[in-house]
């Protein structure tokens, strides 16, 4: 089993490497926007988009991105990398996508959680307190939980969304029935990672429904790639969690109730 320490490095090296991939995706944008696309400004505030201002915000997000995977003063690393998303997301509303806003927020979290105690250029000794790493676990069940309750829809459970984004002509009675499958993974995985029993069989899940979606769909395959480097890695956090570690180390004594499905 993973050690707290070690799975919030883990969770914290996914979150770093989903960064790079969201920088390079959001220069895609907004070069192609500089270069005469049609703007969508979110306000009227907000400054044209020119390629030496997305240079230099795109050269901040990567090294924050590489900073974070490293180690290396990863509080700051990560609320700058954070920062940055949030000045993409402002730019223009053509860059907003879910992924690069959960990235964002569990950013924010991870900046808090003493994901340098291990695995890190520039470690710390500092216990973190418990609240970041259960938010960032509970905001990744969130995701899930929202991800299926969008799907109820009659469009999607036809089937003909997925039949059109997949890169094979499947037969529609076979894309039915994913879409269905889709749904009831989403809604087990979100509630199955706080269950002792039925943990591991989320986790492996989840691992396939993400690798079935970067292999499956046609489109976006960077972007899907960093979805799932944003989540995947956050499993560890409910694998060592459930031993019930939520308080410090120095406080655990075997009176205490412990935390746990």
């Amino acid at each position: 089993m993973l050690t707290a320490d070690r799975a919030t490095a883990l969770a914290r090296i996914g979150l770093g490497l989903a960064g790079l991939l969201n920088a390079a995706e959001g220069w895609t944008l907004l070069t192609r926007i500089a270069d005469g696309r049609l703007a969508l400004p979110v306000t009227d505030a907000a400054p044209p988009v020119q390629t030496w201002s997305v240079a230099v915000l795109t050269g901040a997000a990567m090294l924050a991105a590489l900073a974070v995977v490293l180690g290396w003063r990863t509080r700051a690393a990560a609320l700058v990398l954070a920062g940055t998303d949030v000045l993409v997301l402002l730019w223009d509303q053509q860059t907003y996508s879910s992924h690069r806003l959960l990235s964002t927020i569990l950013l924010v979290l991870l900046a808090f959680a003493g994901s340098d105690r291990t695995w890190a250029v520039r470690r710390s000794e500092a216990e973190p307190p418990p609240w970041p790493r259960l938010l960032m676990m509970s905001q990744l069940s969130v995701c899930y939980l929202f991800a299926a309750l969008s799907k109820l829809n009659t469009t999607f459970l036809t089937g003909a969304p997925l039949h059109a984004w997949l890169r094979w002509d499947l037969p529609v009675l076979l894309t039915f029935a994913m879409a269905i499958g889709a749904v009831l993974t989403e809604l087990f995985i979100a509630v199955a990672l706080w269950s002792r029993r039925f943990r591991p069989l989320a986790v492996a899940l989840g691992v396939l429904l993400h690798v079935s979606i970067v292999v499956g769909l046609a489109d976006q395959t960077w972007p899907l790639v960093a979805f799932a480097l944003t989540c995947v890695p956050l499993y560890g956090l409910f694998l060592t969690e459930a031993s019930g570690r939520y308080a410090p180390r120095h406080a655990a004594s075997p009176g205490m109730i412990r935390t746990g499905a």
